[in-house]
C-alpha cells in the first residue's frame, strides 16, 4: 500500500482483527485497498494490496454442534467430535481487540464425554460473545460458540373453547423478545405451526382453539429475535393434553334426542287418555289403524290413474229407407201365431 500513498506526507495506519475461519477459504490471503469515504474530484479507489496471513496449523473441522448451555455460574458446553479417537484441545475466550481480550485465553475446565458427545466448563463473561480454538498437534479449528438454553417448561389451562398456554421466562435475556414457535396436532390431525413473539416480563398465555373431543399433542422450541444475540432451545419433548372421544355437534343430538321426545309424549298421551275414558270418553283405537300408518311408507307406490275422456264418434248421415229399415228393426217383434 505504501507506494500508492508514497506522496501523501501523513501516513495513517490501522489495524482490525479477523477470525482465522473467515480467512480459511480464501487461504489466508486479504485484499485491502482504500477508498475517500466521500466524492472528491481527483481521487479515486487504490489498487488492492495483497496480504499473506500465516498460521502455525492448518485449519480443518474437528468439531460439530459445538453449544453452550447458560448455567448460573458460566456455561456447560458439548460437542460432537469428528473423528471420536482424535485427542483435542478446546480453549476459549471473549470477543474483543484489546490486549487483555486477546490474552484471554483459556482452556476448557472439567471435560467430560456424555452419550458419544464431549463437555465442557466455560467461566466468562455472559453478555460477550465466546471465541473458541478446537487444536490438534498439526490442525485447528476456530469459531464463535453458539449460547442455548434449557427448554422452557410450559403449561396448558383450558378456558372454555380455547386453551391457553404458558411458559416459564428464560434466566437469560431479559430485555429481549423470544421467538416461541409451536406446531400440534389435533385428533392425529398436524395443525399448522403457530410463532408467538413475547417478552420476558410479560405473562400473557398464548391462545389456541379447543376441541374438548380431541387429544392434543404439542412441541415447541424458542429463541431469541434478531436484536440480541442468537440464544435459542433444543425442540422440547411431546406434551399431550385431554382425550380423543366420540362426540356428538348439536345437529346430530337433536336429531337424535328429538324424535325420542316426540315417541315419548305420544305414548304418554294414549296412557292418559286410557286412564281417564271417564272424562274424555270411551275411545276404541282400532290397531289396525297404527299399523296401516307404520306401514304405510312400506307400501308398494304405483303411478296415480287418470281417466281418459270420452269422446263420442260423429254422426254419420243416411237416406231415409235406412231410417225406416233403422226404426223398423229397432221396434220390438209381435211372434206370429202358430195354427193348430
Amino acid at each position: 500500500m505504501d507506494k500508492h500513498v508514497a506522496d501523501v506526507k501523513d501516513r495513517h495506519y490501522f489495524e482490525d482483527y479477523y477470525l482465522t475461519k473467515d480467512l480459511a477459504p480464501s487461504g489466508g490471503v486479504l485484499d485491502i485497498h482504500c477508498k475517500a469515504k466521500t466524492d472528491c474530484k481527483g481521487w479515486s479507489e487504490s489498487e488492492p494490496a495483497k496480504a499473506k496471513i500465516s498460521t502455525n496449523k492448518r485449519h480443518d473441522e474437528l468439531v460439530k454442534d459445538f453449544t453452550c448451555l447458560f448455567l448460573p455460574n458460566g456455561f456447560n458446553c458439548s460437542w460432537l467430535p469428528v473423528n471420536p479417537s482424535e485427542k483435542l484441545k478446546v480453549s476459549y475466550r471473549v470477543s474483543g481487540k484489546t490486549k487483555e481480550d486477546i490474552q484471554s485465553l483459556k482452556v476448557c475446565e472439567n471435560p467430560y464425554p456424555m452419550n458419544g458427545k464431549c463437555g465442557c466448563e466455560l467461566h466468562t463473561d455472559k453478555d460477550r460473545e465466546i471465541f473458541v480454538l478446537v487444536e490438534t498437534k498439526k490442525r485447528m479449528n476456530t469459531f464463535i460458540a453458539q449460547y442455548a438454553i434449557s427448554v422452557p417448561q410450559m403449561s396448558v389451562e383450558e378456558s372454555g373453547s380455547f386453551l391457553h398456554l404458558t411458559w416459564t421466562s428464560p434466566n437469560v435475556g431479559q430485555k429481549c423478545t423470544w421467538r416461541t414457535c409451536v406446531w400440534y396436532k389435533e385428533c392425529g390431525k398436524e395443525k399448522f405451526p403457530k410463532c408467538f413473539d413475547i417478552k420476558t416480563y410479560e405473562r400473557i398465555p398464548v391462545t389456541i382453539p379447543y376441541n374438548k373431543c380431541c387429544r392434543y399433542e404439542f412441541q415447541f422450541n424458542t429463541t431469541t429475535d434478531r436484536h440480541c444475540t442468537e440464544v435459542s432451545s433444543k425442540t422440547s419433548d411431546v406434551i399431550t393434553h385431554g382425550t380423543t372421544t366420540p362426540c356428538l355437534d348439536t345437529a346430530n343430538v337433536a336429531a337424535i334426542v328429538i324424535p325420542i321426545i316426540v315417541c315419548i309424549c305420544v305414548a304418554l298421551s294414549f296412557y292418559c287418555f286410557k286412564k281417564h275414558e271417564h272424562i274424555f270418553g270411551s275411545t276404541k283405537l282400532d290397531h289396525s289403524v297404527i299399523k296401516e300408518m307404520f306401514n304405510f311408507n312400506k307400501l308398494p307406490r304405483t303411478r296415480l290413474y287418470v281417466p281418459m275422456e270420452i269422446i263420442d264418434p260423429p254422426a254419420v248421415p243416411s237416406s231415409d229407407h235406412e231410417k225406416d229399415d233403422h226404426q223398423q228393426s229397432s221396434r220390438p217383434q209381435i211372434p206370429a201365431r202358430q195354427q193348430d
